[in-house]
């Protein structure tokens, strides 16, 4: 079953319920500060940076565009004194590919195109969050910002870090019904050129391509 805080932490913040919606991630100076009791409680070489967990795990936001954290990457990155890849997938709701499997054609250039670090504009649908029948683009992508897959600001929405960009990455390599998207990518997937959160960005999003 997907973490539990990412599907409360996304219906706050769709629901617009600014009142709560910083309570279900970790703000900047909540992370600065597990990051220096990092510091003080493991020993050297630190393998963790704040630079390192803005690029991994940042890229939420509340409703007042305060930055969110996906805490149960930061906790197991700074327990483990390593960055990587937390995001666990246990059951069909955690997996990309079940939201965009029923309308591939009305996703796949979006989803090349957030990979290119575009933001895409979407009308969210809060109902799209519990419907059995994900079919038009903005009720698939609506469901992937609740889940937790998307980020969500100005009406548009986006890959809100490294360890989302990469689930995408393994996704689209996966999956032979996304070899149009492959096939866009590819050139960046193998070069090494690759640009995630931490350099250079458009409007919104983040750059890979």
């Amino acid at each position: 079953m997907l973490d539990e805080w990412d599907f409360i932490f996304h219906q706050a913040f769709i629901t617009e319920e600014e009142r709560f919606s910083e309570y279900f991630g970790f703000t900047q100076e909540e992370t600065d500060a597990l990051l220096k009791r990092y510091h003080q409680n493991t020993a050297k070489p630190w393998r963790v940076t704040q630079r390192g967990l803005k690029h991994w795990y940042d890229g939420y936001h509340t409703k007042s565009e305060k930055r969110l954290y996906n805490p149960r990457s930061v906790t197991a990155a700074l327990s483990n004194n390593n960055l990587g890849n937390y995001w666990t997938s246990s059951g069909p709701y955690d997996e990309i590919f079940y939201y965009v499997k029923n309308n591939i054609d009305a996703v796949r250039e979006d989803l090349a195109q957030m990979m290119a670090g575009t933001a895409i504009p979407v009308k969210i649908q809060e109902y799209a969050a519990v419907s059995m029948h994900l079919k038009t683009k903005d009720e698939i992508f609506s469901a992937m910002v609740v889940y937790g897959f998307l980020s969500y600001k100005n009406g548009k929405v986006f890959i809100p870090n490294k360890e989302l960009m990469d689930k995408f990455a393994d996704m689209i390599r996966r999956e032979p019904s996304l070899g149009y998207v492959y096939r866009r990518c590819k050139p960046c997937l193998f070069s090494g050129q690759r640009h995630v959160p931490g350099g250079k960005r458009r409007k919104s999003g983040h750059r890979i391509c």
